[in-house]
């Protein structure tokens, strides 16, 4: 099908659908982002986000802030560890070697077993 044989309503309501599911997918994104990064940039205007008229400098100097606290964070809790590790020392109970082991255990099989059980759960409800 050509373009030019398309009605003009036809084109219009193909170009709001359009709109409509990268609205969507903007959105669908942004809960992403919050889920991974911890934050939430939700477009306030779809029309802004859609043509690009937002201040894009600002959004990303506020998400870097948050990322680099995190790093931060996490450096700092690493260093914690290696001290822990090769002082010997027990802070609030709990030795590097605990860390580690709760590092390395699999939780999968824990996680797959509890997701079992409730759509095991879920499905004797609805029968």
């Amino acid at each position: 099908m050509i373009m030019n044989d398309l009605s003009t309503e036809t084109k219009l309501r193909l170009l709001k659908q359009i709109r409509e599911r990268y609205h969507e997918n903007m959105l669908d994104l942004n809960a992403r982002e919050n889920i991974i990064y911890g934050y939430s940039d939700i477009n306030p205007s779809y029309d802004d986000a859609l043509y690009g008229q937002e201040d894009f400098e600002n959004q990303n100097s506020v998400s870097h802030s948050h990322f680099k606290l995190r790093i931060l964070i996490s450096i700092l809790l690493f260093c914690c560890i290696i001290f822990m590790d090769k002082k010997g020392v027990k802070m609030v109970g709990i030795t590097s070697e605990n860390i580690f082991e709760a590092i390395s255990t699999d939780y999968e099989t824990k996680v797959s077993d509890i997701i079992t059980h409730y759509i095991n759960k879920e499905i004797d409800i609805n029968d």
